[in-house]
């Protein structure tokens, strides 16, 4: 094994390199985001909802590039929406960084996303 500090749960060494915080590295996904590097210089994200007539349901997600995001769903690449194809895009709004879409990501969901539409008059 390695020299370096023992993970206490299965006996694992780790070396002290593996350990560092902060390192800077940008391109590992953040729990709850896209599982694709993360892209430099593109602040501006959207925010979207879909509905799958099919499922009779809302989805909400957030995303970079919604013309490309919205290909993935109708091509049946993501777990969930697979199942609701077509998804329509219903209504989309732009942040101006990341930290802004996951904001209005969670008060979408929180509320319900059919009854946040119904609230603000976009249905």
């Amino acid at each position: 094994m390695f020299a370096g500090l023992k993970n206490g749960k299965k006996g694992l060494t780790l070396p002290p390199r593996l350990l560092k915080i902060g390192t800077g590295f940008r391109d590992v996904a953040q729990p709850g985001s896209a599982s694709r590097p993360w892209r430099e210089g593109r602040d501006t994200m959207y925010v979207y909802i879909l509905y799958s007539s099919s499922l009779e349901r809302y989805y909400v997600g957030i995303t970079d590039d919604l013309e490309n995001r919205l290909e993935q769903h109708n091509s049946g690449k993501g777990n969930y929406t697979s199942k609701g194809m077509p998804w329509k895009l219903v209504r989309q709004f732009e942040c101006e960084n990341r930290a802004e879409a996951v904001r209005l990501e969670k008060k979408i969901k929180s509320r319900g996303i059919k009854r946040y539409l119904q609230d603000n008059n976009y249905l």
